[in-house]
């Protein structure tokens, strides 16, 4: 018999006493009482990222959804321009302090709060939810932001 012979079947009769190993612990597992239960667990997908063409320091409105078609952008407190402040679906609070946006001009009626570095990607989904003085009774309470904001205060 060839040494190349003896080998093969020495590697065969290694891994068929590997399969009776494994398949014996298998038999030995599945006759036990304990049970292991594994959940599996789906992961969260990635935050949208902001939107582009904000510079730091700058609130800016956009045309469209998820931040496409910047339309106005600013670092103080002031009116939308006209064309964007009726035409408007993401804004991007891209400063150190926190925003409001208005419903009215000059910073009227009721507002949001656009917390600093964060973004509103479709604002048909958002809507004025704060009255000055507290309360509901405000120009623009519980409306529907979209093609809403005339105005945004920054302190």
């Amino acid at each position: 018999m060839s040494k190349y012979k003896i080998m093969r079947i020495a590697a065969a009769f290694a891994l068929s006493s590997m399969l009776v190993t494994v398949a014996g612990a298998s038999i030995a597992s599945a006759s036990s009482t304990t049970t292991t239960t594994t959940t599996a667990t789906a992961l969260a997908p990635p935050p949208p990222s902001a939107p582009a063409g904000c510079g730091s320091g700058y609130f800016c409105s956009y045309k469209n959804g998820n931040g496409g078609n910047l339309c106005f952008s600013t670092t103080a407190t002031s009116n939308l321009s006209p064309g964007c402040n009726t035409d408007i679906d993401s804004s991007y609070n891209n400063m150190a302090v926190n925003n409001e946006l208005f419903y009215g001009s000059g910073e009227s009626g009721a507002y949001y709060l656009l917390g600093a570095g964060n973004y509103l990607l479709y604002m048909s989904a958002n809507s004025f939810n704060t009255c000055l003085g507290g309360g509901t009774s405000c120009t623009g309470y519980n409306t529907v932001m979209q093609n809403h904001v005339y105005s945004v205060y920054v302190p």
